[in-house]
């Protein structure tokens, strides 16, 4: 029998990875993917448009929400690449932590990765897509500021 970790652990890969599938598309025949004629634009939200505070905390507890179900399976809770799936993944997801990474990449190329998947920035292809978040650049920007809070 699976410890209650381990068992927590392995319930989350798997949603996860299910979740990444079903947020790319696959399994989804109205879903959209970006294409080179219809390639995904990111903009990101201005925090001090209208209506800021309020959508500032929905943005940031969907970005919560997806960060756990979505994220945590590779990168880890801790954002160190550590995550119950990480194993499997050559190369292995990438470290948050790392101050090199977080200095050479921008905010668009983490947003594209996190919309488009790790090959449309040239990072691994496993990273998978999120086209649902294309609509979304409030909760993009969030997920952008978890991210960049393991390099502090």
């Amino acid at each position: 029998m699976l410890p209650l970790a381990g068992l927590l652990c392995a319930v989350l890969a798997g949603v996860s990875l299910a979740r990444a599938c079903i947020g790319a598309g696959y399994g989804d025949p109205g879903a959209t993917r970006p294409t080179a004629a219809h390639p995904t634009i990111i903009m990101l939200a201005d925090a001090s448009s209208a209506g800021a505070p309020a959508a500032a905390n929905d943005d940031r507890s969907a970005a919560e929400e997806i960060f756990t179900s979505r994220c945590v399976a590779c990168h880890g809770a801790d954002g160190r690449g550590n995550g119950p799936a990480s194993g499997a993944l050559r190369p292995g997801p990438i470290n948050f932590h790392n101050q090199d990474w977080q200095k050479s990449t921008s905010d668009e190329t983490i947003a594209k990765a996190i919309v488009e998947g790790g090959k449309a920035v040239g990072m691994s292809s496993q990273m998978m897509p999120n086209p649902d978040l294309e609509d979304e650049p409030g909760t993009v920007k969030e997920l952008i500021t978890r991210i960049r809070a393991f390099g502090k």
